[in-house]
């Protein structure tokens, strides 16, 4: 069963994408062609991603796609092609990825398997390059969330990015199902690579601190700015679990649904717990936590984690800012003690 549900995703992304081969690897590199945006000119671009894919050459694939992805004349078919590039450079390993959804504990294991699957180490100068695996799942989450279904009415409320060749929405209602799906593997990477980054995880891949600590405390609203990595994390992890409930009503029935839907019984109330708890400042969820995000917003106001949130540009840095106040509920889950939370981290 599990062959078949990878011949499922294989047949969606990995074929047409070159997501098959996203194993990265040194390659030779040539200076690539500049393609226009005409009807021609979009079909080679895919092309060449998908023939540089193939190579794991994600440089070369970025090259070629990136400038028609900002023209106007972009399409959907670009935007997924833009993704597939930026997943290489996120080290998203198609089959790695596949098998740990359907073997892994997500029930109650979800944010350590992101943390196993992502290793990720952030820029510091010269002797430390770092890799581009958070940075990446960024901008692929931008590509993913303006491939619109065509005709879609975004309320401009939802939309990112707007105006320009390439506004986003935030609701999953207004992507194709590719984007959706492929949403999942996208946030993984972003969560797993900022906890890798911000929790110092030890050999068995636990956090050894909490993430984002601002001189000793933990983080506050205020502290939550647009495009930062506090709302980022919070961001790819509503895009997951958004991801995991497209995949699970996509796929084939097998092990891998009957795994993603247990894990998502379980997170879908403790998230929207978390939201709620940042938003209020008072602890909502369970004895033990500590709410630290120095708002006071009406009980309710985000029972739902604001679909706003599903952006990093969103945040405000404010403790009147829903989207601020959620993303901390919900990194205040993720950082509670096992002893508080055992879905945390």
């Amino acid at each position: 069963m599990f062959w078949n549900q990878l011949k499922y995703f294989a047949k969606k992304w990995a074929e047409p994408l070159g997501l098959m081969l996203l194993i990265v690897f040194s390659a030779s590199r040539c200076a690539a062609p500049v393609f226009d945006a005409s009807a021609l000119g979009k079909k080679a671009a895919i092309d060449a991603v998908n023939t540089a894919l193939s190579h794991g050459d994600c440089a070369t694939a970025l090259a070629a796609i990136l400038p028609v992805y900002a023209s106007t004349g972009v399409d959907n078919n670009v935007r997924m092609a833009t993704a597939s590039a930026y997943a290489c450079s996120a080290h998203i390993n198609f089959f790695n990825v596949i098998n740990a959804l359907t073997t892994l504990n997500l029930s109650s294991g979800l944010f350590g398997s992101m943390a196993q699957l992502f290793p990720s180490v952030a820029p510091s100068g010269v002797l430390q390059p770092g890799d581009a695996v958070v940075e990446s799942a960024s901008y692929a989450t931008d590509a993913l969330q303006a491939a619109l279904i065509p005709g879609a009415v975004v309320a401009l409320s939802n939309y990112v990015n707007y105006p320009g060749n390439n506004p986003a929405s935030v609701l999953n209602r207004d992507h194709i199902v590719d984007a959706n799906d492929y949403l999942a593997f996208v946030g993984m990477a972003g969560v797993g690579g900022i906890e890798n980054r911000y929790g110092a995880p030890d050999v068995n891949h636990n956090k050894t601190q909490k993430m984002f600590l601002q001189g000793g405390a933990e983080i506050a609203a205020t502290g939550v700015v647009a495009n930062g990595d506090p709302c980022l994390f919070a961001a790819s992890t509503l895009n997951l679990i958004d991801g995991l409930q497209s995949i699970s009503a996509n796929a084939p029935p097998g092990g891998l649904v009957s795994n993603l839907n247990t894990a998502l019984t379980v997170y879908n109330v403790l998230i929207n717990a978390a939201c709620e708890s940042g938003c209020r400042g008072v602890n909502t969820i369970g004895p033990g936590w500590a709410i630290s995000s120095g708002c006071a917003l009406t009980a309710g106001t985000c029972a739902v984690c604001p679909s706003t949130l599903r952006n990093k540009a969103n945040c405000k840095a404010s403790n009147t800012d829903v989207n601020s106040c959620a993303a901390v509920g919900l990194i205040n889950f993720v950082n509670a003690p096992s002893g508080v939370n055992p879905f945390g981290w």
